[in-house]
């Protein structure tokens, strides 16, 4: 039996002799969020495309879905605010080098 949350699958393996089961999310989920479905938002940022797109190409490789809209939305904007987050500690630490070259000259 297989279960879909974005594009992640929960497979359950259970023995016929016995009544041995194994359950497992591949790949492993991350908190209550599910890596490789946040990992194909951020592909579709690189490129340009939206949910639709995660939609055609996840049809296309014959995957699970990606996340709804809302969901997709919502891992859009964590994936930008960690994405300033580190641009901004990116910026103060090349002005931090720079000032140090430049000794006194700028004020930093």
């Amino acid at each position: 039996m297989v279960q879909c949350k974005g594009c992640a699958s929960n497979l359950r393996f259970t023995c016929q002799n016995c009544a041995w089961m194994h359950l497992f999310w591949s790949p492993k989920r991350k908190e209550k969020n599910v890596e490789v479905s946040r990992r194909v938002v951020y592909r579709m940022q690189r490129i340009g495309k939206g949910h639709s797109g995660a939609s055609k190409f996840c049809s296309v490789m014959n995957m699970p879905t990606p996340p709804r809209a809302k969901s997709f939305k919502k891992s859009s904007h964590v994936i930008a605010k960690h994405a300033k987050t580190v641009f901004m500690n990116s910026m103060k630490a090349a002005a931090n080098d720079v000032c140090g070259l430049k000794g006194n000259e700028l004020r930093c």
